[in-house]
Formats: structure tokens, C-alpha cells, sequence
């Protein structure tokens, strides 16, 4: 058997919700784009919970970010 390493996310929330608001998406419509409650997309604002990878690559898509934004924003740790 394998071991994969967790990997946490590094996540810039301020400058994530700057990019929110700057383009004019509701929390609640990035809610429903990235399958979680609003206040669970808030909460994870707050750096009181973790993203998901799946939840960022809805993120980066859902806001059209292009790669050098996405890595900027999201830094992965092992």
C-alpha cells in the first residue's frame, strides 16, 4: 500500500475575496459553482476550514483565473 501525504492548501483569502468581489460574483452564486453551502464558502473565507482541491479547481474555473492566478492564490504544502 501507498502512503500519499495529505497535502493542505496554503490559501491567500484576502486577496481571493479582493478577485471575488473585483469581478462581481455573489458568494452564493461561487457557493453553488463549487457544490458547498454559502456559509461553509464564508467559513472557508475565514480560514476556519480548509478548501478541498476539488473545491479549488472550482474556484479557478468558476472565476476564470488563469493558472499563474490560481497558483498565487491556492499554494499547496505537503
Amino acid at each position: 500500500m501507498i502512503n500519499v501525504p495529505k497535502v493542505r492548501p496554503e490559501v491567500k483569502t484576502e486577496e481571493l475575496a479582493e478577485v471575488i468581489k473585483a469581478k462581481g460574483i455573489k458568494l452564493r452564486y461561487l457557493a453553488d459553482a463549487i457544490g458547498v453551502h454559502e456559509s461553509t464558502l464564508q467559513r472557508k473565507l475565514k480560514n476556519e476550514q480548509e478548501f478541498k482541491l476539488s473545491e479549488i479547481v472550482r474556484i479557478s474555473c468558476a472565476l476564470s483565473l488563469t493558472d499563474a492566478q490560481r497558483d498565487y492564490l491556492f499554494s499547496l504544502h505537503g
